[in-house]
């Protein structure tokens, strides 16, 4: 009985290592989808304000208006990433 017992205990935590790994592989590709992400909206206000600066225009005229750009700019730059399940399970 003590057998079992202890080949169940080094099972489940297998199991736990398995699940954790699992859950890190997880929020490893979301977090490489939000860089993705991320790193799309960048290249596509760099190439923005490249074509404008090109035209000799402000940046301002590709998004009708300077606020409008600031908005995004902003935005980009102030993206919240959201916890980690990991993190969250420590709290």
């Amino acid at each position: 009985l003590e057998k079992k017992e202890e080949e169940l205990e080094e099972k489940a935590k297998d199991l736990k290592e398995e699940l954790i790994s699992t859950q890190l592989k997880c929020e490893l590709r979301e977090e490489k989808e939000r860089v993705r992400e991320v790193h799309e909206k960048v290249e596509s206000i760099t190439d923005a304000i490249t074509l404008n600066h090109q035209d000799l225009m402000p940046p301002a005229q590709k998004y009708g208006s300077s606020l409008e750009f600031l908005e995004e700019l902003t935005c980009i730059l102030t993206m919240e990433r959201k916890p980690l399940a990991s993190e969250s399970a420590e709290e």
